[in-house]
């Protein structure tokens, strides 16, 4: 009696494409199970993949015979994690495995890689990187870690103190996932420092090397995989010790631009439960909530006292002070000068930043699209994200007072006041596309830009840190809570170096709470966000139409949503639509829908 497979290609497929049905020889039949690695033809040529299911239904038409039968085999839990992976993100499982498991194909071509650490030459010791408090802290943590937790760090480099502890008390396999390059080649210097010789894994790593390195990680022969979220995919060996996430509130440890799409702090609480091993989260402060809320522990490794000052501008304003430059950050400015100090301001507005702002309640402007703020011009607004072009209004919309002006407050006319304001001192603009060789003013004045892609935790030294006008942060993030975030790890750069930090509000009680009381704002808005029917309480379904084939997909999938129960539309522009639905009938469907429409699950972002 012939057996037959469903099997899933170890290649990338369409959404559309499940497991295909081969025969098996009747003297291999017993020991191909659900799990197995086979090889199979495909078109001209031959595959690997993963078998879904063993039967006896014999399918219609004629039915390729399985050509080798491979030693390796997925258990039960493994398949599951990724079969569960495709099916949140609407894609193939075929296409979440060839990620997992990269080509072996020699021919390919080996290119050089930059992933290596660096030797760490003049970098701060362990001694000096970390206060006492943090390091007794994470010393009794890293004894007995619970098996879900989140532990509050400044910044890296408690992170990568946390895994050091960790890798040199408990045998086994440790996985540390970062969500940048940059991050990595930080956490990457500091471990080899303390001793740790991490294998290190990120995307301008060749398909080769890719293979190689899974290979290695899956065995154990690896003690310490130091990975960006390409990582997550990988099966892990038998013996994990832990996993921590660093970082763990930034968006891009998920990628759902394009395949495959997955998120690694999903996989990772797979991983975790799979292997039974810790899986620790650390940033400044816990997100995303819909993970961090089943942690048995949440370890607060920094004091919640006030740190920094907070200052009115609308008490400054009255004093006649200048709303970037207010009197008291001017001195602190000054002092920190005179004592050969760097001082590093963050305006995450390019250019001159000229807003439409209102003179009685400080409104601004947003799109009504992307939420985003709207440059000025003489007739109309103008947003520079969705390319979105509305009326100047006569009067605000928030309080109807016609006293409207134009606010510049930029990078560039920040610039421009501080050499005014302090003339022989250096000051520079670092932001995207600028020049990194300015890194070596005395006055830096960066976007977001420079924390993400520049900052150096362990080496950059600064005698203050100054946010000119934090209620940029609110205008630019939809969520608080992720403001809060945000302005910890920048209040992380000031403890970092002991030195003082100054924020500039118009609102200081938000400001206040965002700083001072970030997770009584995360569960407020995690509260709202469950009685208005928002992510992660019901499933958000971002769409994008690519092409003549992608809007007529999006046309058929609107008009099915429309149908749909329990169920928002909302148009972000004619090819981008957003889909709010507790409806399965609907999430099934979108599973059917050709590869020219793109479908991101922004559930737990």
């Amino acid at each position: 009696m012939p057996f037959f497979v469903n099997v899933y290609p170890i290649k990338r497929l369409p959404r559309r494409f499940g497991a295909f049905t081969y025969v098996v020889l009747d003297e291999t039949a017993s020991e191909v199970i659900r799990g197995s690695f086979v090889i199979i033809p495909w078109r001209s040529g031959s595959v690997r993949g993963i078998v879904s299911e063993v039967h006896a239904r014999k399918p219609e038409g004629e039915t390729k015979l399985v050509s080798e039968l491979m030693t390796m085999r997925l258990s039960e839990s493994e398949l599951c994690v990724y079969e569960r992976v495709a099916e949140e993100t609407f894609q193939s499982v075929s296409s979440v495995l060839a990620a997992a498991f990269p080509t072996p194909s020699r021919n390919l071509a080996k290119k050089s890689t930059s992933s290596g650490a660096s030797s760490g030459a003049g970098m701060a010791k362990l001694s000096s990187s970390v206060s006492r408090r943090t390091l007794s802290e994470f010393e009794m943590f890293a004894k007995n870690p619970p098996p879900f937790a989140f532990v509050a760090t400044d910044d890296l480099v408690d992170t990568a103190l946390l895994v050091r502890l960790l890798a040199k008390r408990w045998q086994g396999s440790l996985l540390f996932l970062v969500p940048h390059f940059h991050d990595l080649k930080i956490a990457a210097e500091l471990l080899t420092t303390w001793g740790l010789e991490p294998s290190l894994c990120a995307s301008d790593l060749t398909e080769l090397q890719r293979h190689d390195l899974a290979r290695a990680w899956r065995k154990g022969e690896i003690p310490l995989l130091l990975s960006t979220r390409l990582g997550s995919l990988f099966l892990p060996p038998d013996h994990l010790s832990a996993i921590v996430v660093g970082r763990s509130g930034v968006e891009e440890h998920a990628q759902y631009d394009h395949n495959p799409r997955y998120d690694a702090r999903r996989l990772a609480q797979a991983w975790s439960q799979v292997r039974g091993c810790p899986l620790i989260l650390c940033d400044t402060l816990p997100l995303p909530p819909e993970i961090v809320c089943d942690c048995r522990q949440i370890l607060k490794a920094s004091p919640k006292e006030p740190f920094g000052e907070i200052i009115n501008l609308q008490d400054r304003v009255r004093f006649g002070d200048d709303p970037l430059l207010s009197e008291p950050l001017t001195t602190a400015i000054g002092e920190t000068v005179k004592q050969d100090k760097r001082v590093l301001f963050i305006c995450n507005q390019k250019g001159l930043g000229a807003r439409l702002e209102c003179g009685q309640c400080k409104f601004t402007e947003l799109c009504a699209s992307c939420k985003k703020p709207l440059a000025v011009y003489e007739t109309h607004l103008f947003c520079a994200a969705c390319k979105r072009t509305t009326k100047r209004p006569d009067a605000c919309r928030k309080c109807r007072s016609d006293k409207l002006k134009t606010v510049r407050r930029g990078t560039g006319s920040l610039e421009k006041l501080l050499k005014a304001r302090f003339h022989g001192t250096s000051v520079a603009v670092i932001e995207k596309g600028g020049t990194p060789s300015v890194l070596n003013a005395q006055i830096i004045v960066a976007t977001s830009y420079y924390y993400e892609n520049l900052y150096r935790p362990h080496q950059d030294v600064f005698g203050l840190v100054a946010l000119p006008c934090a209620d940029q942060e609110v205008r630019l993030e939809q969520s608080l809570a992720r403001v809060s975030r945000r302005l910890l790890e920048y209040q992380g750069i000031a403890k970092r170096n002991r030195c003082p930090f100054i924020v500039q509000t118009w609102d200081p009680s938000l400001l206040h709470h965002l700083l001072y009381d970030g997770e009584t704002v995360l569960e407020k808005e995690c509260q709202a966000r469950k009685e208005l029917g928002q992510s992660p309480f019901v499933c958000e379904i971002e769409l994008l139409a690519r092409g003549k084939a992608g809007f007529r997909e999006l046309d058929k999938t609107l008009a099915e949503a429309g149908k749909a129960e329990k169920t928002t539309l909302a148009k972000l522009s004619p090819a981008r639509w957003k889909i709010l639905t507790d409806s399965a009938n609907l999430l099934q469907k979108l599973k059917a829908t050709d590869d020219s429409l793109i479908i991101s699950n922004k559930t737990w972002l």
